[in-house]
């Protein structure tokens, strides 16, 4: 084998392929990059057998392939500027830059496992820079991580109508977002290929397709094919409360309440991250407290338009954070039931839920 490239380019990939491939295990193969070198063209690919990601990059005088550790190469290649030389002269392999040099063990690139990027046979749908993966990057913070409840170890794709639906939910908070698309489907596809997507869909567009049990995904100069999780993914929408049940809406400013809930959280996360919520008129009070420890109080101006009570729940803190770090917007609009009842965010295309806390 042998290819010019230059160090900028070869680490950018590198730093996407490393977190596939696998860092231990019974495969050594796993733990490797694949390189191709063809002409102007090297493509690295890494796989993990669940999910594989290829990277094309450019090079000069490329000839030949084998895998290399993707450990190894990203911490050299780090400290590499301007060209590097990658040769292979017997059985040894070396990456020339200036007075540096690296000799991997390597091994024969017919080990690698297949790689499943054929999309010629899958309908494709395209999606916009960033359109998809600024939606991915809200929800996924939601997905559960029980893995005795797996179908909610990944994020719920539906496509339906012109529409395409992303939600995650842990059965304590969900999340869902819409977007434009004619891609039929449903699926559920893991944490590590939404990830995945998210890093790489939000510069270019991209397409996006299904098969019974596969994601494919085809970039400029990318590749990814991931397997889905198996099951059924539970019907968010019988969970979501109408607005003809909402007895009070509240709107609050987002910034303000982000430093009030971060300030409880020196003493709620001591204390399961639980925090009181009072909603009166005209403020959103925010009380935690540990025995031993001591308490905090925080308040926020408040718009109410329905409602006028005092309602008071418990909610957990980061949870109510990362809701409020998802959604767009200098104001927020929560809607209220009871102290019971789940808490409700809606905008155009988002809809969200809070479970609220029992307390004293």
């Amino acid at each position: 084998m042998k290819a010019i490239v230059n160090a900028d380019h070869f680490d950018t990939a590198l730093g996407k392929l490393k977190p596939v491939a696998s860092s231990g295990g019974t495969l050594p193969i796993l733990s490797c990059v694949l390189m191709e070198a063809d002409g102007a063209a090297l493509r690295l690919t890494t796989s993990n057998l669940d999910t594989c990601l290829q990277i094309e990059i450019p090079c000069e005088k490329g000839a030949g392939s084998l895998c290399a550790p993707v450990a190894i190469l990203a911490e050299a290649v780090k400290r590499f500027t301007g060209d590097i030389q990658i040769g292979l002269k017997g059985k040894a392999l070396t990456l020339r830059n200036g007075g540096f040099s690296l000799s991997p063990t390597w091994l024969d690139a017919a080990e690698f496992p297949s790689r499943p990027f054929d999309a010629a046979h899958i309908a494709m749908s395209v999606f916009p820079a960033g359109n998809l993966a600024r939606a991915l990057s809200r929800v996924v913070g939601f997905v559960s991580e029980d893995e005795a409840r797996y179908t909610l170890n990944g994020v719920h794709f539906r496509g339906l109508d012109g529409t395409l639906s992303v939600e995650a939910t842990d059965g304590r908070r969900l999340l869902k977002v819409e977007v434009e698309s004619d891609i039929e489907c449903d699926a559920i596809v893991p944490v590590e290929a939404v990830n995945r997507l998210i890093e790489l869909g939000g510069a270019n567009e991209f397409s996006l397709g299904f098969t019974e049990n596969e994601l494919v995904a085809v970039g400029t100069s990318w590749k990814l094919a991931s397997k889905l999780i198996e099951g059924n993914y539970p019907n968010t929408a019988q969970v979501i409360p109408g607005r003809e049940s909402w007895n009070r809406s509240v709107i609050f400013p987002r910034a303000e309440t982000v430093k009030a809930l971060g300030f409880g959280e020196i003493i709620g996360k001591r204390a399961d991250h639980t925090v009181r919520v009072t909603v009166e008129d005209g403020r959103l009070a925010f009380a935690s407290s540990a025995p031993d420890i001591g308490e905090t109080t925080a308040e926020v101006e408040t718009e109410q338009r329905l409602g006028k009570d005092p309602m008071t729940f418990g909610v957990n803190a980061q949870y109510f954070l990362d809701l409020l770090k998802a959604v767009d917007g200098d104001e927020v609009t929560i809607h209220l039931i009871d102290e019971v009842s789940p808490l409700s965010y809606s905008e155009e295309g988002v809809v969200s839920l809070l479970m609220p806390l029992r307390v004293a």
